[in-house]
């Protein structure tokens, strides 16, 4: 509730090959006239597998700071481990973003400008 950008997988399924490095692509826009601070979380299905899955490259490790109006392609790459069990052939990842922006690392500089002639 409440954070207004859009969040899509540009790579909404993939068949990957246990051991092999894989790499997906989201796209997230920030259609506000304010910069926000976002940070996404991860759910992985069946939550049994999550010791399987190894994510090597994450937009969701560190927050992600949109300008107003601007969008970010964001790759995620991670691997599955060959010591899956071989009755879990299907695996849904999906993330929750939410607005970290009042919590943000750094402060977030106002999205107008000032500027004063002497």
């Amino acid at each position: 509730d409440g954070m207004p950008w859009t969040f899509e997988a540009l790579t909404p399924m993939v068949k990957v090959h246990p051991g092999e490095p894989t790499q997906v692509l989201f796209r997230v826009h920030n259609p506000t006239n304010r910069t926000i601070v976002g940070q996404a979380i991860p759910s992985l299905i069946p939550t049994r597998a999550v010791d399987q899955f190894h994510k090597t490259e994450c937009f969701c490790f560190r927050q992600q700071t949109l300008k107003a109006g601007e969008s970010l392609d964001m790759p995620m790459r991670f691997i599955i481990d060959p010591a899956i069990p071989k009755d879990m052939n299907t695996l849904s990842l999906s993330y929750t973003l939410f607005d970290a922006t009042k919590f943000a690392k750094q402060p977030v500089a106002d999205t107008q400008t000032s500027v004063g002639a002497n």
